[in-house]
C-alpha cells in the first residue's frame, strides 16, 4: 500500500503541512498555466489569458470556423431580405411569368434551408468555444485558489463573497457574453457593408468623373438615407448610454444578493434535522422572506433599469422603421426608387443599416454584464494572488497575522511566544510563552468554550494566522486534522472517501480499506465500498457519529505521525469513543496525538493534560497527577421556555 499524505518539510507557513499535499502538488504540476492567475487581476489579462494558453490553437481554430460561417450566414440573410421585393416585383410585372414566380419560391426554400444549416453549425461551434473558455477559467481559478491554503484564507476573511459563484457562474457568463459580443460585432460590420452596397444600388448611382476617370458616385438620396439611419442609431445610443450606465452597479448588487440567499438555503437544508428538532421553521421562514426581500429589492431596481433600456430599444426600433417607410415613400415619389418591390427592399436594408449602426446600443446590456463579471473575477484573482502569503494577505486587510509555522529537525512540536488574537477585533485570546509537545505524547487539551482550544490547533497547522509567534513542526512527519464536523464528500465512492485526499483508488487495496472500516465499527458499510451512495442517499448524509468514525477509518488507514482531534468524538457514545481511542493507541503507538474534548473519560487515553485558563495554557502534568477541573464539566440543565424540544 502506497502512502499518499503530506510530510511537514517546507518552511512556508502556507506549506503543504497536512494530509493530501502530494495529491495537490501533483494536480498543480499537471496544469501548465496555474500562474496565469497573476495576470487575471486586470480586465485585459483576464480576457486574453485563454487566447495565450496551451488551448489557443483550438480556440483560434473554432473562432476562424465561426467567422467563415458568419460570412455565409450574412450572405444568405441578405439574399433573403432581397427576396420579398423581388417576389413582389415578379408578381406585379405586366409580363406575368408563373415560371419566374416558381423559381423565386424555390430560391426562397433553398435560401431558408441553407440559412438554417449554416446558423445551426455556427451556433454549435460558438457553444463549443464558450464551454472551452469557461472550462479554462474554471480550471485556472480552481487550481489557483486550491493551491496552498488560499481557499481557506479567502473564505475565512470573507473578502470574496460567494466564491462558488466566482467559480461556477462567472466564467460561463463572461465567456458566453464575450463570444456573443464578437459574433454580434462581426455580423453588425458585415451587415453594414452589405446594407450600404444594396442601398447604393437601389437609390441609383450617379455617373460622374474624378481625376479623369468615370465613376458611379452615390446619389444625394443615398447620403440622405445613410444620414437618416445614422441619426436614428445615434439618438438611441446616446439615450441608452445615459440610462443604462448604473446597470453595472445594480447588476453586482443583484448577483451578491442571489448568492447570499443560495448560501443561506444551503446552510438551512444541511442543518434540517436540527431545525426540525427545535421547531425552528418560523424563524427559517422569516429568514427566507428576509433573504428574498433583499433579492427582490435589488431585482426590482435592476429590472426597472432593464425595462427602461428595453423600452428605449423598442421605441427606437419602431420609430426608425416608421422613418424608413417615410423616406422610402419619398424616394419612390421622386423617382429614386423604381418599383414598389424596391421600396420594400429599401426599407428592409435601411433598417438593417440602422440596426448595424446601432449595434453599440444593442450590446450595451451585454457590455454591462461583462463589466460586472470582470469586476468580480479580477477582484477574486487579486485576492488569490495576495493570499499566497497569508501574512501579507491579512495585513492588507488591516489584520495582524504574524504567526509563522516552520519545519524543524527535531521530533517535537514547539510553540514560542504565541499570542492568538480575535480575527474581528484584534483582541488577545490566548498567550503561550513556550510550549513543547514531544514525539509520541498524547495530549488532552481542555478549557472553557471560547477559550481558544480550536484556534490553538488551527494555528499549529498554519490555518489561524491572527496574532504573533512561532510554531515549529517536525520535518518529514505526516499529519491528520480531524474536526468536530468531518468533511465527507458526495458523488464519490465509500472507498474514495476513506482514502481521501488521495484520488487514486488503486493505490490502496480493498482489504486495507475494509480493515480500516472494521476498526472504525463501520462493518455494515463494507458492501457499499465501491458505491457512490447507499440506498439512494449520499455519503454526505451519514449521521455525525458515522462521519466521525469514517474519519477514524482514514486515520487507521493512513497511520499518520501526528493526529489532531478537535472534539472528533462528540457524536459518539462513550463506549464507541473509548473503543476508537483504544484502537488509536494500539495502531499508532508512537504517534503524537492532541485531543480537544469535554469528557473526563478520555483522561485514560492520554499521557499529558494541558488546560487553558486565564488566557494561557496551564500544563497540569501527566494524567497520573491530574484530574479534570469540575467547573468545566457540569451537568446539562435544559433552558426555560419558550425553548422547546419535540
Amino acid at each position: 500500500m502506497r502512502r499518499m499524505f503530506a510530510k511537514v518539510s517546507r518552511p512556508d507557513p502556507a506549506s503543504e503541512a497536512g494530509l493530501g499535499a502530494k495529491i495537490r502538488a501533483r494536480l498543480m504540476a499537471s496544469t501548465s498555466h496555474t500562474d496565469d492567475i497573476a495576470q487575471m487581476k486586470t480586465a485585459r489579462g483576464l480576457i486574453s489569458s485563454y487566447w495565450k494558453s496551451n488551448q489557443k490553437y483550438k480556440a483560434f481554430g473554432l473562432l476562424a470556423a465561426m467567422t467563415a460561417l458568419t460570412f455565409a450566414d450574412i450572405y444568405l440573410g441578405m439574399e433573403m431580405l432581397k427576396w420579398p421585393g423581388a417576389f413582389l416585383n415578379a408578381l406585379a410585372s405586366p409580363d406575368f411569368d408563373a415560371m419566374a414566380l416558381g423559381k423565386e419560391v424555390l430560391k426562397f426554400v433553398g435560401l431558408g434551408i441553407g440559412f438554417a444549416g449554416v446558423w445551426n453549425y455556427r451556433y454549435f461551434l460558438e457553444r463549443h468555444l464558450i464551454i472551452g473558455w469557461r472550462g479554462y477559467l474554471t480550471e485556472q481559478f480552481g487550481n489557483a485558489v486550491l493551491k496552498g491554503k488560499s481557499f481557506f484564507h479567502i473564505n475565512n476573511s470573507k473578502t470574496v463573497p460567494n466564491m462558488d459563484q466566482r467559480l461556477s457562474e462567472d466564467p460561463d457568463v463572461l465567456a458566453s457574453q464575450i463570444v456573443e459580443l464578437y459574433t454580434g460585432g462581426l455580423r453588425a460590420f458585415l451587415n453594414l457593408l452589405a446594407a450600404t452596397y444594396t442601398l447604393y444600388q437601389i437609390t441609383g448611382p450617379i455617373a460622374t468623373k474624378a481625376a479623369g476617370l468615370a465613376i458611379a458616385a452615390p446619389s444625394p438620396f443615398f447620403w440622405a438615407s445613410a444620414g437618416t439611419a445614422l441619426v436614428c442609431a445615434a439618438i438611441g445610443t446616446v439615450m441608452l448610454r445615459k440610462t443604462g450606465k448604473p446597470s453595472v452597479r445594480l447588476g453586482e448588487h443583484y448577483v451578491h444578493a442571489q448568492g447570499e440567499m443560495r448560501s443561506n438555503l444551503t446552510n438551512m437544508f444541511s442543518h434540517s434535522s436540527e431545525i426540525a428538532s427545535y421547531n425552528d421553521q418560523n424563524v427559517e421562514r422569516k429568514n427566507l422572506k428576509s433573504d428574498f426581500d433583499a433579492v427582490k429589492g435589488r431585482w426590482i431596481s435592476f429590472e426597472k433599469m432593464q425595462a427602461q433600456i428595453g423600452a428605449l430599444l423598442g421605441i427606437n426600433n419602431d420609430m426608425s422603421k416608421l422613418v424608413a417607410w417615410g423616406v422610402g415613400a419619398i424616394g419612390y415619389k421622386i423617382g429614386q426608387i423604381a418599383t414598389t418591390g424596391d421600396v420594400l427592399t429599401y426599407v428592409n436594408f435601411l433598417d438593417r443599416l440602422r440596426d448595424s449602426l446601432a449595434w453599440p446600443m444593442q450590446v450595451s446590456q451585454a457590455i454591462f454584464r461583462i463589466q460586472t463579471r470582470v469586476n468580480l473575477m479580477t477582484k477574486f484573482a487579486h485576492e488569490i494572488e495576495l493570499s499566497k502569503d497569508p501574512q501579507d494577505f491579512y495585513t492588507a486587510h488591516g489584520k495582524n497575522a504574524n504567526i509563522k509555522v516552520e519545519s524543524g529537525n527535531g521530533q517535537s512540536i514547539i510553540l514560542r511566544d504565541i499570542r492568538l488574537q480575535n480575527s474581528v477585533r484584534d483582541e488577545p485570546i490566548l498567550n503561550i510563552p513556550n510550549l513543547q509537545i514531544n514525539r509520541g505524547e498524547r495530549i488532552l487539551l481542555t478549557g472553557r468554550s471560547g477559550s481558544g482550544k480550536s484556534l490553538l490547533l488551527r494555528s499549529v497547522v498554519g490555518l489561524w494566522k491572527h496574532g504573533d509567534g512561532h510554531v515549529t513542526l517536525p520535518s518529514g512527519m505526516s499529519l491528520i486534522f480531524a474536526s468536530q464536523t468531518p468533511h465527507i464528500k458526495g458523488n464519490i465512492t465509500l472507498k474514495e472517501n476513506v482514502i481521501y485526499p488521495s484520488s487514486d483508488a488503486t493505490a490502496y487495496n480493498d482489504e486495507d480499506v475494509t480493515e480500516a472500516l472494521r476498526l472504525a465499527e463501520l462493518d455494515y458499510l463494507i458492501p457499499h465500498l465501491h458505491d457512490k451512495e447507499r440506498n439512494n442517499t449520499s455519503w454526505r448524509d451519514l449521521s455525525i457519529g458515522e462521519k466521525q468514525r469514517l474519519i477514524f477509518a482514514r486515520i487507521f488507514l493512513h497511520k499518520p505521525d501526528m493526529v489532531f482531534l478537535d472534539e472528533a468524538t462528540s457524536g459518539l457514545d462513550e463506549d464507541l469513543q473509548d473503543l476508537m481511542y483504544k484502537r488509536l493507541r494500539e495502531i499508532l503507538p508512537d504517534a503524537t496525538i492532541v485531543s480537544i474534548a469535554h469528557r473526563s473519560g478520555l483522561m485514560l487515553y492520554h499521557t499529558r493534560h494541558l488546560d487553558i485558563k486565564g488566557g494561557t495554557v496551564v500544563d497540569r502534568g501527566t494524567m497520573e497527577k491530574t484530574t479534570f477541573p469540575a467547573a468545566i464539566y457540569r451537568p446539562f440543565t435544559p433552558p426555560p421556555p419558550p425553548f422547546q424540544y419535540v
